[in-house]
């Protein structure tokens, strides 16, 4: 394939000349075997290093023809894992397969591994950006997909992914799905499998259980509730699944895994949680505030407070914060106490707001 590159200021660009969007358009989109990807390190086995998706690569679904699914991938210094989530992606057997990576300036061997995969690629680029979260939205700003995801650098699709989610959105009735999910360690072995449950609007407000890799959405929902919040740095999925939600935005549950999801010593799950809380409280503030949110979800906002509040405080405890800690209990026992059903928590409280003599901290 025939490939445009232009230079730009701290960075390289790549995307695909005009001859390649012409293809693209008559829905001539590469669709990869293993054999024609380059072969995967020494001593790597399995998916998706030596074990192909064992789907169809057929596009149809009866007399209508599958949507065409946008994954975009943001990425920084993240090579001792970007290739298995390349990989994952390119050989998942779908044809009407559109995929962008948008790397942040990576200086560890990350962009010579995408250039390896550069084939296959319909646009990447690598320079600094702003976070996470703009990487995301620049590059889905590009999706020309019907079906619009993305996929962190260290996280995995799972085999037949894409065939199931094309053939639940070939009818165009669906806003969003998501599905089960196994969490695996920085080698790629599985710790643990994980049903998410099925979806209830008052059950997220306390609680994300809709893991991020296996969200997959259409494009109507994208540009109604799109961008990702991007003073958001680690709960901007959250605080999407709300915002849609809040617009009667529907969530159906495909009962099957459809990704990995990595824990690592440097990914954000492991090694920044006190930042997830922090944005959970602002997402939840903001919505608590919006005029728009429903009833429904409004009378939850306190209880969901108080939840991430005391979720806080246990970063900061364990952290050394013993005064965030407090605040942050404080702050949660307040919005507890709005909540008649929870109002008998003050005495177990107070116990545990104790100052250093053992003396009562008065709540507020």
């Amino acid at each position: 394939m025939v490939l445009l590159t232009r230079e730009i200021s701290q960075g390289r660009t790549h995307g695909r000349s005009d001859l390649s969007r012409i293809f693209n358009e008559l829905n001539c989109m590469q669709c990869p075997k293993i054999t024609d990807l380059p072969a995967p390190p020494a001593g790597r086995t399995g998916w998706p290093w030596t074990v192909p998706e064992d789907g169809t690569r057929r596009t149809e679904h009866g007399e209508r023809k599958w949507p065409r699914i946008t994954v975009v991938t943001p990425s920084f210094n993240q090579g001792k894992f970007i290739e298995e989530t390349i990989r994952s992606v390119l050989l998942q057997g779908y044809e009407d397969l559109e995929y962008i990576i948008m790397d942040g300036g990576s200086t560890d061997g990350t962009v010579a591994i995408i250039r390896k995969y550069e084939p296959w690629l319909t646009y990447w680029q690598s320079q600094p950006d702003k976070g996470q979260t703009n990487a995301i939205n620049a590059g889905l700003s590009r999706a020309t997909g019907n079906v619009l995801c993305y996929l962190n650098s260290d996280d995995v699709y799972e085999p037949s992914t894409f065939s199931r989610v094309g053939s639940l959105f070939a009818d165009d009735t669906r806003d969003l799905i998501y599905g089960d999910y196994a969490t695996i360690d920085e080698l790629g072995d599985v710790v643990r499998k994980v049903c998410s449950p099925v979806f209830d609007v008052g059950t997220l407000m306390l609680d994300n259980y809709i893991a991020q890799p296996t969200v997959f959405m259409a494009r109507h929902v994208w540009a109604s509730v799109g961008p990702f919040n991007a003073s958001l740095h680690y709960s901007m999925d959250y605080d999407f699944w709300l915002r849609a939600a809040a617009k009667g935005f529907s969530f159906q549950k495909e009962p099957s895994a459809l990704a990995r999801f990595r824990l690592h010593g440097e990914s954000k799950t492991q090694s920044q949680e006190y930042g997830f809380w922090h944005d959970c409280i602002q997402l939840h503030e903001e919505l608590r505030a919006s005029i728009s949110t429903p009833e429904e979800m409004r009378s939850l906002s306190s209880r969901a407070l108080a939840r991430f509040h005391w979720r806080a405080a246990s970063a900061s405890w364990c952290s050394g914060n013993l005064e965030g800690a407090r605040s942050h209990l404080s702050q949660g026992a307040d919005f507890y106490f709005r909540d008649p059903f929870l109002a008998n928590l003050h005495i177990a409280l107070q116990l545990i707001l104790q100052d250093e003599d053992g003396m009562l901290v008065p709540i507020r």
